[in-house]
């Protein structure tokens, strides 16, 4: 979105451009000023693409969580004592990398 000052002091520049009959100048000024906007615009999408893709893994990362959680609980609801637990569970880690392999 354009800032109101950058914008009245552009349009400011245009009117004194027309008043002066430099009309030359006043199409280039139109013509940087656009080139600016669209290149914002471009930037600004391209900072939406790369927060939605960091959204995207933050939200991968919790369902992960959630299911070492859950692979957790149950561990810990079946085993008979602290050894067996012990040798049943595996860390984080290795729970990712079993289940993206």
């Amino acid at each position: 979105m354009v800032n109101n000052e950058k914008y009245t002091k552009f349009l400011k520049s245009i009117i004194s451009c027309v008043s002066h009959g430099d009309y030359g100048a006043a199409k280039e000024l139109s013509n940087l000023e656009l080139e600016k906007m669209q290149s914002n615009e471009k930037e600004a999408k391209k900072e939406m693409k790369e927060y939605k893709k960091l959204v995207k893994r933050k939200k991968e990362n919790v369902e992960i969580a959630q299911i070492y959680a859950s692979y957790l609980f149950n561990k810990i609801t079946m085993a008979e004592n602290l050894d067996e637990l012990k040798m049943q569970t595996i860390t984080m880690e290795e729970f990712i990398h079993k289940i993206q392999n």
